[in-house]
């Protein structure tokens, strides 16, 4: 019998990481926000007669702790937070009637952006991003959602809060709603979080990575407007590459710049 694995999610955040929030600039520190049991595969022996004996394999199971369970993994002195040790919130959801909740999560969402509660924390005063809400009381951890505030949407969305996925006539509606600017402002951040320099010979993982997460992140309105990963595609990149572009030229114009200073 195997022992069970403890698996610990979190987010880089500080440093240099998505510039112009409160926490930007911070030391670079990781923040815990969900810990993961993986029971592992159990191989149980039954004879099948005097002289054979067969093994049968349990399947995984795994399932999310819950928080109530993990506020003290944290170490301070090595920069390793648990998003317990900030402000939480919770609300009631009735997911038959969803809509009756959009107006507190918008609140909450617009609240956050106009001061970060990390930041508090850390005397910092600045915005912040938007809040993500875990299910526990039916699936456990296993049904989560992000709400945003208006700065950092990064589709063309009326309103903060969805319930229904928006329905697209063609692939340039939707590309014009999905790939935002925002997003792909994120794209530069995760590749900074990767230690990746944003170059010419780099923009494939930019382009990746903005393609992974549009159908990631909208799924379901690609599914509703009847558009396949695959039809997307050429659009992503004519419109990324453009941008992604000039951000790498306005980079070496800055960088010709400070050499000058010197």
């Amino acid at each position: 019998m195997g022992g069970d694995k403890v698996v610990i999610y979190g987010e880089w955040c500080g440093g240099n990481i998505q510039k112009h929030v409160a926490i930007s600039g911070l030391p670079l520190m990781f923040v815990i926000f969900k810990v993961k049991i993986v029971n592992q595969s159990e191989t149980t022996a039954h004879t099948a007669d005097a002289d054979n004996q067969e093994q049968e394999q349990k399947p995984v199971r795994t399932y999310w702790l819950d928080p109530k369970e993990w506020t003290n993994i944290k170490w301070h002195e090595y920069s390793i937070y648990n998003i317990l040790d900030f402000p939480t919130y919770t609300i009631d959801i009735d997911f038959n009637n969803a809509e009756l909740s959009q107006d507190i999560l918008t609140k909450i969402a617009e609240q956050v952006e106009q001061q970060c509660p990390v930041g508090t924390y850390f005397n910092r005063l600045g915005i912040g991003e938007g809040v993500v809400w875990t299910e526990w009381v039916q699936t456990r951890g296993n049904l989560t959602f992000k709400v945003k505030g208006r700065q950092h949407l990064v589709t063309q969305a009326k309103g903060l809060v969805s319930v229904k996925a928006t329905r697209f006539a063609d692939v340039g509606e939707f590309i014009e709603y999905a790939c935002t600017e925002n997003r792909m402002y994120q794209g530069l951040d995760y590749m900074r979080e990767q230690n990746v320099s944003i170059e010419m010979n780099t923009m494939n993982i930019f382009l990746k990575w903005l393609r992974e997460d549009i159908c990631k992140e909208e799924k379901d309105t690609m599914n509703v407007s009847n558009i396949s990963a695959t039809k997307i595609n050429e659009a992503i990149r004519k419109k990324a590459e453009t941008w992604y572009k000039k951000k790498v030229a306005n980079k070496r114009k800055r960088n010709k710049r400070k050499q000058k200073n010197y």
